[in-house]
């Protein structure tokens, strides 16, 4: 990371902008590098999460899920202060192994008819390709996308993996016509 900047480019965003041109890649990179702890707050009434070791990235929110990802946002930011500044960062902490003691696995989030059928059409899959991809067949997603019945654990967390990243789908796709046995 550049230790000193010259001449920084003033920034145009208001309060309330949600321009992604304040933090650069690199930023939003190097807050990924972190070890994320996250909590319940009575006192707040909500989760806190913050990446350790690196101070003005502490954010809340109504689930764990909400406050990794803004305290993640924070990180960039309090990361994008340290280089305008031309100060070196906390080093990142997440080198370590990902342990139960020191780690909380998020739970995937509730996927209603709605949002199944959303995702399957952001990644333009028929129901039966669809179910493929997941590993389910293709009566439960056309159950899903009808409320009959809900997708188990694994099935939500690859949902949310294609949701959240929908060009992983495409590499696991071929034209049956370009596929050699």
């Amino acid at each position: 990371m550049n230790a000193g900047v010259t001449n920084p480019q003033p920034s145009t965003a208001t309060i309330g902008d949600d321009s992604d041109d304040l933090l650069s890649p690199e930023e939003r990179r190097e807050a990924g590098r972190y070890a994320y702890r996250v909590w319940w707050s009575a006192a707040d009434n909500a989760y806190l999460a913050q990446a350790e070791g690196l101070p003005g990235s502490t954010a809340h929110g109504a689930t764990e899920h909400t406050a990794i990802e803004l305290a993640h946002e924070a990180a960039a930011t309090a990361l994008a202060g340290y280089r305008v500044l031309g100060w070196a960062p906390p080093p990142a902490s997440g080198g370590g192994q990902l342990t139960a003691r020191r780690t909380v696995v998020i739970e995937p989030p509730v996927y209603d008819a709605d949002r199944i059928r959303s995702v399957r059409e952001r990644v333009n899959a028929s129901q039966t390709v669809f179910a493929r991809l997941l590993g389910v067949s293709a009566q439960a997603v056309h159950a899903w996308e009808r409320g009959q019945s809900t997708p188990s654990g694994s099935a939500r967390r690859l949902l949310e993996v294609v949701e959240r990243f929908p060009g992983v789908a495409r590499p696991l796709l071929r034209d049956r016509h370009d596929h050699q046995p």
